[in-house]
């Protein structure tokens, strides 16, 4: 086995609602061409992917998740496979077209 480091990334959730009500603003900001965010003045944090707000589920997916997947294979009853892949396809967490082969 290929020893790897733990590769981080950051997607920076958008205000909700009520945020948006009360007039609250995102409290960081993100580095420009730097997968770095600023918080505050004097706080940085480099991380190995930064996504905007606005960045789709398929976006983050094609550049951190879809490099890694070589193969699904079966695993333990109850190990969370369902859960991890979303139960419908309108909302599943790996897209779908990331499921057929790639060869």
């Amino acid at each position: 086995m290929t020893s790897t480091s733990v590769r981080v990334a950051l997607r920076v959730r958008p205000l909700n609602s009520k945020e948006t009500l009360q007039n609250c603003s995102e409290c960081l900001t993100i580095i420009p061409d730097a997968p770095q965010i600023l918080m505050g003045t004097d706080k940085s944090f480099t991380f190995d992917y930064v996504f905007p707000s606005e960045t789709e589920q398929e976006e983050v997916f094609h550049d951190c998740a879809s490099p890694l997947i070589d193969k699904l294979v079966e695993g333990q009853t109850g190990s969370g496979k369902t859960y991890s892949m979303g139960t419908a396809l309108d909302g599943a967490n790996i897209p779908p077209e990331h499921l057929v082969d790639h060869q």
